[in-house]
């Protein structure tokens, strides 16, 4: 499968291979601020200061992009309910509004399982040749997916896009992000224009960025997507109808239904879209799912 192109989502991923030739800067909010808030949150430093990741920056350059995102997204996780009690300590900080231990640890794995994780893990992927990377990506191995996608945004702009559309596919939330924020930059872009921008391409690419987002929101995304969703509509240049609305939804429909139907041709299932019981207060407080 090495080089070959994922040609059931063309249609969505034909302008991205077309970047205008100038320089897009894609702030991509993916990467969680787990570190600082457990510490401000939770104040359990040993348990989170292996996800001291900070927000990261890609920089794209026509079709070379020189800073790709470096999420490393791992297998989805199984979820059981504690069995053990509260220590005092658990109840100490339940009375002080704070994130048991366990919720902590819970948060962290949820994290990593959407494609959020340790930079160490990113380091020793690194070490593995492009040959082996492929191997392991062709198994849903999400760590060498997103090791490739950053290898290849350096030099081959479109095995970048495979590798982020594979990523997707195996379950990463944070390579989707990606391509909303692309979109949603490419639109940006294309209003910003000089020579005299195309106001109703721009709009296309904000609706399909909105309808990435939406496609989140079918993954598990929580209070967190939808505020974002609505502030950048409340700040755009653009009109949001009804119909566009309907738009938005049924191309996120659409996005969600491809990349289910390719999960069934590898054989690996379903999405699993649920959220631990419990969590969703916390991962409202993280704000980024």
């Amino acid at each position: 499968m090495k080089g070959q192109k994922i040609a059931f989502l063309a249609a969505y991923s034909t302008k991205m291979g077309a970047l205008r030739p100038i320089i897009l800067i894609v702030v991509a909010v993916l990467v969680v601020f787990v570190a600082a808030l457990m510490l401000q949150a939770t104040g359990l430093q040993s348990d989170t200061s292996e996800l001291n990741t900070p927000a990261s920056t890609a920089v794209f350059k026509s079709k070379a992009p020189r800073t790709p995102p470096k999420h490393i997204p791992l297998q989805e996780p199984s979820f059981d309910a504690p069995t053990n009690s509260l220590t005092d300590e658990d109840i100490n900080r339940k009375l002080a509004g704070l994130a048991t231990r366990n919720e902590v640890e819970e948060s962290i794995a949820f994290l990593k399982s959407r494609g959020y994780v340790p930079p160490d893990v990113v380091e020793m992927y690194q070490n593995y040749s492009e040959e082996v990377l492929q191997a392991l990506g062709n198994d849903g191995d999400l760590a060498a997916l997103a090791v490739l996608a950053g290898q290849y945004a350096e030099k081959d702009y479109d095995k970048f896009k495979n590798a982020v559309l594979r990523s997707i596919v195996h379950g990463s939330i944070s390579f989707a992000q990606v391509q909303a924020d692309l979109y949603f930059t490419q639109s940006e872009f294309e209003l910003a224009n000089p020579n005299g921008g195309n106001s109703e391409l721009a709009k296309l690419d904000f609706l399909l960025s909105l309808s990435w987002y939406e496609f989140i929101k079918m993954r598990g995304g929580g209070d967190a997507v939808t505020q974002l969703v609505d502030a950048r509509i409340t700040k755009s240049a653009f009109t949001i109808s009804p119909a566009d609305r309907a738009t938005i939804q049924s191309q996120g429909a659409a996005i969600y239904a491809e990349l289910s139907n390719e999960r069934q041709r590898l054989g690996v299932g379903e999405y699993d879209n649920s959220v631990p019981p419990g969590l969703e207060n916390f991962l409202d407080l993280i704000g980024i799912y």
